[in-house]
């Protein structure tokens, strides 16, 4: 077992993260911080030990976060390098009770490296920036399906189901990118996102998905604050692997930053519309955007 301290070392120093699609990203040069908390995660098992044995109940109370980091750096004229570095976190706390043998309750915590992203970003013009970003499959563990060391990847999807690819092993994703933020009028903007990805399995490129991440919001500038409301999902115009598994309809999100002292904090509520995510019922996140000067 992993020991405590480590991980709290991790969350102060390390809670290093991405701009992900759900939130308010910032087109200047910058380093971002964000931690994502699942809610609702917990499971319940129940059921008659064996044949001749009694009823029995396993509870397992799941912490799951997603700490990343990522940096938005200029490279040569409108051109800029984007990258993405994501650690999985999980905390899992078993409790067993009734004729179950073989099987004790206990905690655990486990911290991975999910896998890394590159890319580029090309600002077409004030409002509109296109990319293309590589996923390697760089986590050596997470391998979905329970083959052992899954728990780290429960805790990447639980929190961010829309981009698996970041948890999950053996997952290499090709993403394009365009953004376009539009002014409605003085201090209200409108956001508009669209990612299409393929993921192809590493170990099985007949295993292949082809998806579409959508997202929309509105932002609000209220003094140094930003209040932001919209939607993001993800389609999969094909699927053959792992996408089927983890689409999503549509999800609410909340937002608000503000900046202080020259950085821009930030907090995040995201919640699916039309049924719970696989793995949990909602995510909360916070962030840090840190200007690079």
């Amino acid at each position: 077992m992993r020991r405590l301290p480590l991980l709290l070392v991790l969350l102060a120093a390390s809670a290093a993260s991405a701009q992900p699609e759900y939130r308010r990203s910032v087109a200047a040069p910058s380093v971002s911080f964000d931690v994502a908390h699942a809610i609702g995660d917990d499971l319940h098992f129940a059921g008659t030990a064996s044949e001749n044995g009694g009823p029995y109940t396993v509870d397992i109370g799941i912490t799951s976060l997603v700490l990343t980091a990522s940096a938005r750096v200029p490279l040569v004229g409108r051109w800029a390098v984007v990258a993405e570095v994501p650690l999985m976190v999980s905390r899992f706390a078993q409790t067993v009770t009734g004729d179950l043998a073989g099987q004790e309750s206990g905690t655990d915590t486990q911290m991975d490296l999910g896998n890394v992203e590159a890319g580029v970003e090309l600002a077409l013009r004030d409002g509109l920036r296109v990319g293309g970003r590589v996923r390697l499959p760089t986590t050596t563990r997470g391998a979905y399906c329970g083959e052992g060391d899954a728990d780290t990847a429960y805790s990447g999807l639980a929190t961010d189901q829309e981009h698996l690819e970041a948890y999950v092993s053996n997952v290499l994703a090709l993403t394009a990118s365009a953004d376009i933020d539009v002014p409605v009028r003085p201090h209200l903007g409108v956001r508009l996102r669209l990612a299409p990805d393929l993921l192809v399995n590493t170990e099985d490129s007949d295993q292949t998905d082809v998806a579409l991440g959508y997202g929309a919001h509105a932002d609000l500038a209220v003094g140094p604050a930003v209040l932001s409301v919209g939607g993001v999902g993800r389609q999969y115009a094909k699927s053959d692997g792992f996408g089927g598994l983890f689409e999503t309809d549509l999800a609410l999100v909340i937002g608000e930053s503000a900046e202080i002292g020259g950085v821009r904090p930030g907090l995040t509520a995201r919640i699916p519309v039309f049924e719970r995510y696989q793995f949990s019922d909602a995510v909360v996140a916070v962030s840090l955007d840190v200007p690079i000067r």
